[in-house]
């Protein structure tokens, strides 16, 4: 991370003096910590607010604000873990989308004509700062309806910061399924429908709707306390059958889970959905 003292010492010379009155010294200092920030950027950490105003600072006495703001939250977007965004990281983004509009307003452009990089900007701007976003970006909601990166950006949405990172998403409160499933229900063109599976096996093995299969019973194994080794394969061959059958009973197991956790949350974000209705 960017020396502190010398983050205080740029800090103080940007407030205190003007561009043009800056020393070479001035000038060098300014421009080593600005190196540093940019090298702790691409760190899964957020940016602070005195990182941001230095930038912002940089920035503006460049003479290239344009291309090293757009650079800058590109390397941000990059960088970031879902839930490690910080305000100043999503005010830079903010900034860059306000920039890249006016620039592309100046060229008889939209939005959507923006190249494919420029329009991650556009869907992470839209997704963190969706409440400010739409008076900057309301002709590029075609950008995040197309987007593969809303999905992923769905972690981050603005007020429901990592939801799904921080617990089993079929343990969703009413609370954490309501907001993602009111986003959803809002912006129904954003996210894709999956077509009706197909399931087969006999009716009886079907929910009510004829969709879904239900579970299987599973048989009682004993513990690890109760599993003697005279019940064991005798043999190293036989053993190792019995290992490849269990890895395989495991993997089927843990594909079994992850896909009724995910039922198991479209059947919560459902439920909000009809109570929402009522």
């Amino acid at each position: 991370m960017a020396n502190q003292s010398k983050l205080h010492l740029a800090e103080n010379l940007m407030r205190s003096k003007h561009p043009d009155d800056f020393t070479e010294a001035n000038v060098k200092s300014i421009q080593e910590v600005i190196v540093a920030i940019e090298r702790d950027m691409a760190r899964d950490s957020g940016l602070t607010e005195r990182q941001f105003n230095l930038l912002n600072f940089f920035m503006e006495n460049s003479g290239d604000r344009h291309s090293l703001i757009i650079e800058y939250a590109l390397k941000v977007i990059d960088s970031r873990k879902p839930d490690k965004f910080s305000q100043w990281d999503k005010k830079l983004i903010h900034s860059a989308t306000k920039s890249l509009s006016k620039t592309l307003g100046a060229q008889g452009k939209e939005p959507k004509d923006a190249s494919k990089e420029e329009q991650e900007i556009y869907v992470f701007d839209e997704i963190l700062n969706h409440e400010h976003a739409e008076s900057t970006i309301n002709s590029a909601s075609s950008i995040v309806s197309q987007s593969p990166s809303t999905l992923t950006g769905l972690k981050s949405l603005a007020g429901i910061p990592n939801i799904m990172d921080s617990r089993d998403i079929s343990k969703l409160s009413h609370s954490d399924a309501g907001r993602i499933s009111a986003f959803m229900k809002a912006h129904p063109e954003r996210f894709e429908q999956p077509a009706p599976s197909a399931v087969t096996g006999p009716p009886e093995e079907r929910t009510p709707v004829r969709r879904l299969p239900r579970g299987p019973k599973f048989p009682v194994l004993p513990s690890y306390a109760e599993c003697r080794l005279e019940d064991l394969p005798n043999t190293i061959t036989e053993i190792d059958a019995e290992i490849d059958l269990r890895l395989n009973h495991h993997a089927e197991t843990s594909e079994y889970l992850i896909r009724n956790s995910g039922i198991l949350w479209r059947l919560k974000m459902k439920r909000n959905m009809l109570q929402q209705d009522e």
